[in-house]
């Protein structure tokens, strides 16, 4: 288990209709697990958001989760991540990683780990973003709808991530887990992911990764 420590100081600015947004790209690697995109925000509930996108460069399906904490303008640590799922990635799969700060509205700083594991042989857990078919939609009026179908012949367990953009800055996310009926989405099923959004957006990305 190794890990990377990535650490970009940020000014957040919380608002109370939207969210504003500070972008950083960070050159980081870890174990064939490589950083893109940052994107920091305090949005109108009050949580501070962190994504981290991320992609597997290695042969072999890898493990990835991430451990962050918020900091003040004194340097303290003010919480730490309120979400630290693991998520497992195909060879060349992209998912983005989401931390949550319910208490960090004034945080001027980040922190966080990226946790990398290639030996999952004894877990008995295997990527399956091979084996979901995904499609993306603008449905208008502020709803994005993805849907997703498992080809495989397993089961399958995970999440969807859409990230919306306005003139090339993000202004918005939404999460959601992939299932149907009855729990994971089984062999044959197709289900749909709907996300929805206030604010104005000219573009959106969509994120999709699950495990068997």
């Amino acid at each position: 288990m190794k890990k990377i420590r990535v650490s970009l100081a940020i000014m957040l600015v919380a608002t109370m209709l939207i969210g504003v947004y500070t972008t950083a790209f960070a050159s980081g690697s870890v174990n064939g697990i490589t950083v893109g995109k940052e994107y920091s925000a305090t949005l109108d509930d009050g949580n501070m958001y962190l994504l981290v996108e991320v992609t597997n460069t290695n042969g072999v399906d890898t493990a990835v989760s991430m451990d962050a904490i918020s900091i003040d303008a004194g340097g303290n640590v003010m919480e730490t991540n309120a979400e630290d799922d693991v998520f497992i990635l195909a060879p060349g799969e992209i998912y983005m990683l989401v931390g949550v700060f319910p208490n960090s509205g004034s945080a001027t700083n980040y922190d966080y780990d990226l946790f990398v594991n290639t030996k999952l042989g004894s877990y008995g857990v295997q990527a399956a973003g091979n084996d979901l078919d995904t499609k993306g939609y603008n449905a208008g009026n502020g709803n994005v709808e993805i849907y997703v179908t498992n080809t495989g012949s397993e089961a399958v367990s995970g999440e969807a991530v859409v990230v919306y953009y306005y003139k090339g800055q993000i202004v918005d996310f939404g999460e959601s887990g992939l299932y149907n009926t009855g729990g994971a989405l089984k062999p044959g099923e197709t289900m749909t992911a709907r996300f929805y959004t206030k604010q104005a957006y000219d573009s959106f990305e969509y994120y999709v990764t699950g495990m068997k």
